[in-house]
């Protein structure tokens, strides 16, 4: 069995510096990215979409558009 004592402190260490600089900013960026700090309005929200379906290629944009009809529900199912 080899004998490895004397790295393990060395490898203790690169593994903290490891999280501390590369772990630590990339957890943090995950959870601001998850952090809603405002509804979006509805006039900047239709805006945004129409915008985003602009630049798709029209059958692909008439699928999406299909595939969402269908599976819309009133706005009102959603405030219960």
């Amino acid at each position: 069995m080899p004998r490895l004592p004397a790295a393990w402190p060395a490898i203790l260490g690169l593994g903290a510096l490891i999280v501390a600089f590369i772990g630590v900013p990339l957890g943090a960026m995950l959870l601001r990215s998850a952090v809603v700090s405002a509804p979006l309005p509805a006039v900047e929200l239709i805006g945004v979409t129409a915008d985003a379906l602009a630049l798709l290629p029209a059958p692909d944009r008439d699928a999406l558009l299909a595939q969402w009809s269908e599976r819309a529900t009133p706005a009102s199912a959603w405030r219960r």
